[in-house]
């Protein structure tokens, strides 16, 4: 599903003289009862026919992207250029030869609202991001460019005509996602042109594309809940459809930073552009590291950041919106403490909650790609276990004594010691965990003091004093020169650890069995000859004279990724 567009996965599988069929879409995972594939073979062959047949779509592939580029190479390898010399591609992808990224571009059909139009784009290599979940939103992004004569207006993205294509599967009684920026920005042709949020071209549901198979782009939910699960079933299927939306602003992922202070700028552009949303009683309710981006074109933008997926975004006031307050949302990483700790009765999602967000992604982003001084163990308790009582610890006592290190990372805590501080980021970060601080006072008097002294307590109710600190902090004369991006530190959580060991030990057990069985024959037969048998790599000889390798043998390398 991940390495292909799809809509849905058809599969079978062979157990023995049995066989089952799988479907797999963003809704459900459906599987047929087992049949005698032997005795009754017509199952079999109708599955084999119906996948393999031209305009049926047996397979799911979505079929309004090409996976080839018509006569455009030329024009393909020169926008490759420019995407590597703006940072535009993933770090994996820039890896690749141009050779092998024009091997991997699509062409994407767009159709408009009401198919009048049929809008082409070609993507530049693979997808940006895609998700690695089944069920759910599936989403998949690109970055694209417009096939000449095919789109109207391409200078209204920027002057090298680049947009991002999002490929998501849309909970159907939610609000679309472009009506979201259309209000953000002033209707349709976003007149009043917000900065620090994405501007969207157009989106639109593929459930009726230029294509008579409507229901490729519908997960079979409707179906499964209106005619299999009775109405006692523990649970529905969410309904999904499939939904695609381009956006003219193109932005570098906030961890690809070049200098902290160019991060720290994204960051408040992108908190500016949530005080507009405010202002407009909408709220983002999902701000995190991956929804805040760095501007790839800051003079179309007027910004150096912004923020993008709002399709969690609610309109305060509109029906149902009190009930989407009350949902969870958004990435746990970064959710205000307030919402990991609720029990039974729900909070309502307020603006706070969203500063709070500001706050860990802040955090996040640092601790994680510049050298510190926090202990890994805090890491791991605030951002993997996300325990509430820890986030609190780190706000209210370890902060003030955590320091962002200048120069080039280094895994030595001795040769970390040695590094300059960061001085104003290290000083954002600590201001900012005090307004943070100020909404999480449990005791009885301070409660009391609120009274007297408002201004002590729940300072993130508006957006003054947060940005009053980060425009402090970029103020600052004192900013260093060499401290980019550092690659992501993985801080794994206690399981994944040992599951690390146990597969690092297995791996070492095979081995050592594969040495000794290079022994003597006798020692060989004495083992062959007791009623448990170690295993150990053996070889078995082909018809043609050639070795093949035994199952052990190719497995020990693979042990790590089976247990994970």
């Amino acid at each position: 599903m991940s390495r292909r567009p799809r809509c849905f996965l058809c599969g079978i599988g062979v157990f023995g003289n049995r066989a089952r069929f799988f479907r797999f879409d963003r809704s459900s995972i459906l599987v047929s009862e087992a049949f005698e594939y032997k005795v009754n073979p017509e199952p079999l062959w109708q599955f084999l026919a119906g996948f393999g047949a031209e305009g049926y779509y047996g397979s799911g592939v979505d079929p309004t992207i090409d996976f080839e580029v018509h006569g455009h190479d030329a024009l393909l390898l020169e926008k490759i250029r420019k995407a590597r010399e703006k940072r535009l591609l993933s770090e994996e992808a820039e890896k690749l030869h141009d050779d092998t990224l024009r091997a991997q571009s699509s062409t994407i059909r767009v159709p408009s609202k009401d198919g009048a139009k049929l809008e082409q784009y070609i993507t530049v290599g693979p997808p940006l991001v895609t998700s690695t979940a089944l069920l759910g939103r599936g989403t998949c992004t690109w970055l694209a460019f417009p096939v000449p004569g095919t789109v109207e207006n391409p200078e209204r993205s920027n002057e090298d005509h680049f947009v991002i294509i999002k490929d998501s599967w849309r909970d159907p009684t939610r609000r679309l996602e472009g009506d979201i920026y259309d209000i953000i920005h002033g209707g349709k042709d976003h007149v009043d042109h917000i900065p620090g949020v994405a501007r969207k071209r157009s989106d639109v549901d593929l459930v009726e594309p230029p294509d008579p198979n409507n229901k490729m782009h519908r997960t079979l939910a409707h179906i499964l809940n209106t005619h299999i699960l009775d109405d006692n079933a523990p649970r529905k299927c969410p309904p999904r459809v499939h939904h695609r939306c381009i956006l003219d602003s193109v932005g570098i992922p906030l961890s690809r930073f070049t200098c902290t202070r160019e991060a720290l700028e994204a960051i408040y552009d992108s908190l500016l552009g949530h005080e507009h949303m405010s202002k407009k009683d909408i709220l983002h309710r999902d701000i995190s590291v991956n929804n805040i981006m760095i501007s790839a074109y800051p003079e179309v933008e007027k910004c150096k950041g912004f923020l993008i997926d709002v399709e969690y975004a609610t309109v305060i006031g509109e029906p149902g919106s009190e009930g989407h307050l009350r949902e969870i949302t958004g990435t746990t990483q970064f959710l205000s403490t307030a919402r990991l700790r609720q029990g039974e009765q729900l909070l309502v999602h307020e603006t706070w909650h969203d500063l709070e967000s500001f706050f860990w992604s802040t955090t996040y982003l640092f601790i994680h790609h510049r050298p510190h001084t926090l202990p890994d163990t805090w890491i791991t308790g605030v951002f993997a276990i996300c325990h509430e009582s820890i986030r609190l610890d780190l706000v209210r006592r370890h902060v003030e004594t955590m320091e962002i290190l200048c120069g080039p990372d280094s895994s030595s805590e001795g040769a970390a010691r040695d590094q300059q501080e960061n001085v104003p980021l290290t000083s954002c970060i600590r201001r900012l965990a005090e307004l943070v601080k100020s909404h999480y006072q449990d005791k009885d008097w301070i409660k009391k003091a609120y009274a007297t002294f408002p201004d002590m307590f729940f300072q993130l109710k508006t957006h003054e004093k947060i940005k009053q600190v980060i425009r402090e902090a970029l103020d600052s004369d004192c900013w260093p020169s060499n401290d980019g991006a550092t690659p992501f530190r993985l801080i794994e959580t206690p399981k994944k650890a040992a599951r690390a060991t146990t597969a690092a030990n297995l791996k070492a057990g095979i081995e050592s069995n594969q040495i000794s069985g290079s022994g003597s024959k006798r020692k060989r037969d004495e083992e062959e000859g007791s009623s448990t048998k170690r295993a150990r790599p053996t070889r078995a000889t082909s018809q043609d004279g050639t070795e093949k390798e035994s199952t052990v043998h190719r497995l020990k390398d693979r042990l790590p990724a089976v247990l994970e």
